[in-house]
C-alpha cells in the first residue's frame, strides 16, 4: 500500500505498518532541516549535497524547495531533490535554437536521486511527481540526467500518460576514471602512437616557451580573485561562450565556487605559458572522487593541445603527487574523445521530461518532439557518412570566431 501526502506528515500521526510506503513532500528549509541526517547519509554527489543545495536556496530566493521523500514507517528511505523555478525547455535543431518557452518547472536536480531505489518505491515517487503537475503546482517536471538503467528511470518513461510522457529520449555516455597509483600504469592505458604524441606535444610546448610553462592549483578562498581573473581570460575566447555555457566570472559562479573552497573541495587549476594563462580545469573533490566541471583552453595554441597537457599533469599529480585523496575523476556532463581516451568505466544516462495536463504544455510537448527527433536522425546521419564531426569542428569553429571578436 502506498500512502501520499501533499506535505511532511506530523511526527504525532499513526506510524504506518512497517511495510507501508508514505510520501511525504519538504517546500521550506524548516522541513528540510529535520531530515538533514538522513539526506547526509544517503548523497553521494556534490551536485545533491545538502549545504550545496541550501546555498544555491539562497542565491535563488525565488524558487521553491521541493523535495519528495519516501518513507517506510519513519524512516525516509529515499529522495528526490528539486526546487520549483522559472525557466525554459530550450528546443534546438544542431546548435541552432528554435524556440524556449517560458514555463515553471520542477527540476529535479542532477544526482538528485538519494538512496537505492526498486521499481514499487520509484512509481511512487513518480506518482507524486505527476500529482503535483496535475495540481498545476508547474507546467513541466525534469529530471536531469537519469542513468538509463535506473528503476526511477523506466518509472519516469512508461508511468506518464502517452500525452505528458516524454518521446525522444536522447541517451548519452558518461565516462569515469579510476586513478592507478603510478604514473607508468596510467600512461600504459594509451596507445604507443598517443603516447608518442603526447610526449612530442608537451616537448615542443616546453621548447618554443623556454621552459616558461607551469600549472597552479587553487583551492583557498585568498585566492578566488585571480582564479577569476585568469580563468576569465581563457573562457570568453572559447567556443562554449560563444554557445552561453562552461565557465563564466559572475556572481552565480563566484558564491559556487567561494562554497567548494569553504568546504574545502575546490580544486581549480590553470595552465601558464609565457606568463599568461592558457587552459583551466575547475573541479570539485566530493569522497575522494575529483568531479570535473569547467574546462577550456586557448585556442591560439591549439597545436600543443595545451588542455590535453593540463589533464595529463593533474592525472599525474593525483597518481603520485600530495592529492592522492583523489581515488577517482568524474568528468562530467557530455562526452569527447579525451574523455574516452582516459575513461575507464561509462555509463548511459539521459534526461527526461514529464508535461503537465494544460494545453500549454501538452502543446509544448507535441511541437518539442518532430523537432527531436528530426535533430537525432540529422546526427545519426551525419554519423555515418562521417560528417558528424566536421560540422561539429566548422559550428564550434564559426562560434569561438564570434566569441573572441566580442572579447577583444
Amino acid at each position: 500500500m502506498i500512502m501520499h501526502a501533499a506535505t511532511l506528515l506530523p511526527p504525532a500521526l499513526q506510524e504506518p505498518r512497517s511495510e507501508e510506503l508514505r510520501v511525504g513532500v519538504l517546500r521550506s528549509v524548516a522541513e528540510i532541516e529535520q531530515v538533514r541526517a538522513s539526506w547526509s547519509a544517503l548523497q553521494r554527489h556534490p551536485n545533491s549535497d545538502l549545504d550545496f543545495y541550501l546555498m544555491l536556496h539562497r542565491a535563488r530566493p525565488e524558487a521553491a524547495p521541493y523535495v519528495v521523500v519516501l518513507y517506510r514507517g519513519s524512516h525516509p528511505e529515499a529522495m528526490l531533490i528539486g526546487r520549483i523555478e522559472d525557466g525554459d525547455i530550450d528546443v534546438r535543431l544542431g546548435y541552432a535554437r528554435l524556440f524556449a518557452p517560458k514555463l515553471r518547472i520542477l527540476n529535479i536536480v542532477y544526482q538528485g536521486v538519494l538512496g537505492n531505489l526498486s521499481g514499487e518505491s520509484s512509481e511512487a515517487l513518480i506518482s507524486e511527481i505527476l500529482a503535483a503537475l496535475n495540481r498545476r503546482e508547474a507546467d513541466a517536471a525534469v529530471f536531469r540526467f537519469l542513468k538509463t538503467d535506473s528503476p526511477l528511470y523506466c518509472a519516469a518513461t512508461q508511468s506518464a500518460p502517452i500525452f505528458q510522457r516524454d518521446h525522444c529520449l536522447t541517451p548519452q555516455t558518461h565516462r569515469g576514471m579510476s586513478l592507478p597509483h603510478e604514473v607508468q600504469t596510467l600512461r600504459a592505458r594509451f596507445s604507443v602512437k598517443v603516447r608518442k604524441n603526447h610526449r612530442w606535444q608537451a616537448n615542443k610546448l616546453l621548447h618554443d616557451y623556454s621552459g616558461n610553462v607551469r600549472v597552479k592549483c587553487f583551492r583557498e578562498s585568498s585566492e578566488l580573485d585571480q582564479l577569476f581573473r585568469d580563468a576569465e581570460e581563457v573562457a570568453q575566447k572559447t567556443y562554449q561562450r560563444g554557445l552561453g555555457v562552461g565557465f563564466e566570472n559572475n556572481q552565480n559562479m563566484r558564491e559556487r565556487l567561494a562554497f567548494e573552497a569553504y568546504r574545502g573541495g575546490l580544486r581549480a587549476y590553470v595552465l601558464y605559458v609565457g606568463g599568461r594563462p592558457s587552459a583551466f580545469w575547475i573541479g570539485t573533490v566530493y569522497k575522494e572522487t575529483f568531479f570535473s566541471n569547467f574546462m577550456g583552453y586557448d585556442p591560439s595554441l591549439a597545436r600543443y593541445s595545451p588542455g590535453t597537457y593540463l589533464l595529463l599533469q593533474v592525472i599525474d599529480g593525483f597518481c603520485v603527487g600530495s592529492e592522492r585523496d583523489v581515488n577517482a575523476i568524474d568528468f562530467g556532463l557530455g562526452d569527447a574523445a579525451y574523455k574516452e581516451l582516459l575513461g575507464d568505466h561509462e555509463w548511459q544516462e539521459a534526461t527526461v521530461y514529464l508535461f503537465g495536463r494544460s494545453p500549454r504544455s501538452i502543446v509544448l510537448n507535441l511541437l518539442r518532439t518532430p523537432v527531436v527527433l528530426l535533430d537525432r536522425a540529422l546526427r545519426h546521419a551525419l554519423h555515418r557518412t562521417n560528417l558528424l564531426a566536421k560540422v561539429k569542428h566548422a559550428w564550434r569553429e564559426r562560434v569561438k570566431r564570434a566569441s573572441e571578436s566580442r572579447g577583444q
